[in-house]
């Protein structure tokens, strides 16, 4: 199965399909990294413009963020625990 892209989606995408049971799955990341937009885009002050709990997976909560909008090291850094943390990051090519 072919999964477009390692940001936020298609992480979800991944996790969700290895839970049920397809295992056989490749994440295509244009960049060399996962994360989407968060790995691509550093420039200082990036921050997430909408409240943090609204950018943490439902399966996946994050009590520890900094503040309500997190900055852009933080997000990346949450968006690749979650891909390790489910064994995501082995499929991404």
């Amino acid at each position: 199965m072919a999964i477009i892209g390692g940001g936020p989606g298609g992480i979800c995408q991944a996790i969700k399909l290895r839970a049920a049971g397809y295992d056989d799955l490749v994440i295509y990341e244009l960049s060399d990294g996962i994360g989407g937009t968060w790995h691509r885009n550093r420039y200082p002050g990036l921050e997430c413009d909408i409240i943090s709990d609204l950018y943490t997976f439902t399966f996946a909560p994050n009590p520890e963020w900094s503040n309500s909008y997190p900055p852009q090291p933080e997000i990346l850094d949450y968006m690749r625990k979650v891909a390790s943390d489910h064994d995501i990051d082995r499929h991404v090519r």
